[in-house]
């Protein structure tokens, strides 16, 4: 409901100061861009901006003490024998990380977008915790493989620590119903405690508010050739490989389509994927600087794309709906639930080339169906976005 007079604004902000403050919590400070690829600066801005997160906490860990306390423990850990890595989940660095601010965090609510509380805080009554995973450290060893570098040591005290902290939350919040459901079978969290709030787009509102204000896309004409856009680090995890040799397969069968690659250069690809025709390298680009430039980019596509081996949701997907795209995603991991269903199309994540050349040549000979999709993309854009995250995350922060 919308406040219609002064005074009822005032006794919204009466009611906010007068609630424990709740402040948001990652491994490094929630306010840096390279904190959790960017995810919690724009979802603090946001949960800011509508009253409903007090401020980020200053849990830092780039200075030059934390590297050497970071290579101190590796080598004693491989002096007894076990693996290199695993520091960030061990309780040492938890509760050096967070000493700094326990004193600030008493009788405050702490939204934790990290799996694991230190045990000095899971172990306070008066902190209220809210975790808001996007998977649980089990999905991450074990889909990741993350628990096959670190060591069983580590992975097993970290699933542990981690089991004690969703124990003392009030809520767990997962960021997918694959999250929730190992969030049930792997530690036991019971479902009446379990919400499931997908997250937002990692775009500036501002920016994005421009953006929006100018875009045009659908004044384009119509095209003949399927325009893809694939945006992302990790090639081999969120499958470019696949995509490009999708292309390759459908062009074989009559597919008309181009690929615009932003985040990865085109010499990080194996030699026989550098050279396809059709494909434009954009390289990596800033969005902390280039902002426009990033949604300009990538909005010039009809679909989206991530065709991730593994994947806790992916991100990607939020923004490319969030610019009316529709999406090509992968079936792995929570994915399906950051995709719009009357926008996407799922692939399987074992699927083969010929198999993703299919459904593109499908695509783009039905061209009604792809603006279908993307109409759809544009009158629910604004669901991807972290306004309509904190609409949902709002009765949990305020709730006794």
């Amino acid at each position: 409901m919308l406040l219609d007079t002064q005074d009822e604004r005032s006794q919204s902000r009466a009611a906010r100061s007068a609630r424990p403050p709740v402040f948001l919590a990652t491994v490094g400070s929630a306010a840096e861009t390279r904190t959790f690829s960017g995810a919690s600066v724009h979802m603090l801005a946001a949960g800011v901006r509508m009253g409903l997160i007090s401020g980020g906490l200053p849990l830092a860990v780039g200075s030059f003490s934390w590297r050497a306390r970071r290579i101190w423990w590796n080598l004693h850990r491989l002096a007894q024998g076990e693996r290199y890595g695993g520091y960030q989940y061990s309780r040492d660095f938890l509760e050096r990380l967070w000493s700094g601010v326990k004193v600030q965090i008493r009788g405050a609510t702490v939204v934790n977008v990290f799996q694991l509380y230190p045990p000095s805080v899971i172990a306070d009554s008066s902190i209220r915790k809210i975790p808001y995973i996007d998977m649980t450290l089990k999905q991450l060893f074990d889909e990741y493989g993350i628990g096959r570098i670190i060591g069983s040591r580590i992975a097993r005290e970290a699933v542990a620590l981690e089991r004690e902290g969703y124990r003392a939350a009030r809520w767990v919040v997962a960021q997918t119903r694959w999250a929730s459901e190992s969030l049930h079978s792997d530690y036991g969290v019971g479902w009446d405690r379990i919400r499931v709030v997908v997250p937002g787009a990692n775009l500036d509102a501002g920016a994005y508010e421009r953006w929006e204000q100018q875009w045009r896309g659908f004044e384009r004409p119509p095209s003949a050739t399927l325009r893809l856009v694939f945006a992302g680090k990790d090639w081999r995890r969120k499958g470019l490989d696949r995509l490009l040799e999708g292309i390759c397969a459908g062009r074989r069968l009559g597919l008309r389509a181009s690929l615009m690659v932003v985040g990865c250069s085109r010499e990080s690809l194996p030699p026989r994927l550098r050279s396809i025709e059709g494909v434009t390298w954009a390289g990596f680009i800033d969005e902390t600087r280039e902002r426009l430039g990033f949604m300009d980019v990538v909005s010039g596509a009809d679909a989206g794309c991530l065709l991730s081996r593994a994947e806790a949701g992916g991100i990607a997907v939020r923004e490319y709906h969030a610019l009316g795209l529709a999406v090509l995603g992968t079936s792995a991991g929570g994915t399906r639930d950051y995709m719009f269903p009357e926008s996407s199309l799922e692939i399987h994540k074992e699927a083969d080339a010929g198999e993703i050349g299919h459904i593109l040549l499908e695509l783009n000979r039905d061209p009604q169906r792809l603006r279908a999709m993307r109409a759809a993309a544009w009158r629910s854009r604004a669901e991807a976005l972290w306004e309509h995250t904190f609409r949902q995350l709002a009765p949990l922060l305020v709730a006794p």
